[in-house]
């Protein structure tokens, strides 16, 4: 057990998110999104991304994802969910 009590407990936070952060745009950047595209349902977005309904439907009219309705049915497509995603860390 290592004790270190020159630092608080927020700033140990902040440094190890630091390094998740860059750790994890180093990986998405050399990330390739899928070359055949599936629909995902609402749900299945919302979990992928670990987001809400009301932020989906948000990011819908902003134009960050693009809904497509099949029917009377909502769906998203794999390859531009995956393309939002990295744009999104890559800023």
């Amino acid at each position: 057990m290592i004790q270190i009590t020159q630092y608080s407990r927020e700033e140990h936070e902040d440094f190890i998110r630091k390094i998740l952060v860059d750790l994890f745009k180093k990986h998405i950047s050399s990330f390739e999104p899928q070359k055949k595209t599936y629909f995902l349902t609402r749900k299945e977005v919302c979990a992928l991304l670990s987001i809400s309904y009301v932020t989906l439907s948000a990011w819908g009219k902003s134009g960050i994802l693009t809904p497509y309705k099949i029917g009377n049915r909502v769906r998203f497509k794999s390859s531009e969910v995956e393309s939002a995603l990295v744009k999104q860390f890559n800023k």
